[in-house]
Order: C-alpha cells, then structure tokens, then sequence
C-alpha cells in the first residue's frame, strides 16, 4: 500500500469537506531550534494520524528538502534545544473567517 503524501491527504479532507483548521506557529530568534522543533511536531502528528498541511518557506521551498535538511543530527539538535532554549507556549483563538 502506497503512503499518502501530505498534499494527498489534504486533497482528500477538501474532498471530505473537512473545513475546521488548526494553525502551529513556532517563532523564534535565529538559531533557536524552530525548524528541529517544528520537525519533530510535524512527525507526531503525522504519526498520530493527523493532517498535516506543510507550508514551504524561502528557507525551507518543500517538504522533502525540510525534512532530510533538518532531520540531519536530530538527536544532537534536541539534547542542544533541551540545554538552552527555554520553550514558552500561547494558546490564541482567531475570530471565524466568513
């Protein structure tokens, strides 16, 4: 069985009419962590069966180059992000779009 890409899978829950949306946002001085981070979030949900929507970046053109560039060392990134970087998370509701 072939596995879904994200784009397919997104396709399928427009097709579905699943409409609500859920928005990460990781921010970050340079150098912080937010592209490890972002990764290891990305593939927990992914491996929890959510629907993950990749939105490239100027750094970051696609998801495949994301992951293999940022997946490099990753152990070694975390035990770094772990070390030095204190996390501080914001739960923010936005109005409905009409």
């Amino acid at each position: 069985m072939m596995e879904c890409t994200s784009l397919q899978r997104i396709k399928q829950l427009k097709k579905n009419k699943m409409e609500k949306q859920l928005k990460i946002t990781i921010s970050g001085s340079a150098a912080s962590g937010k592209s490890r981070l972002t990764l290891l979030i990305k593939n927990f949900l992914y491996d929890q069966g959510f629907n993950i929507k990749f939105i490239p970046t100027f750094d970051h053109p696609s998801e495949s180059k994301f992951d293999r560039e940022i997946g490099k060392n990753l152990d070694g990134a975390i035990k770094s992000i772990k070390d030095t970087v204190i996390i501080s998370m914001e739960q923010v509701q936005t109005t409905k779009e009409k």
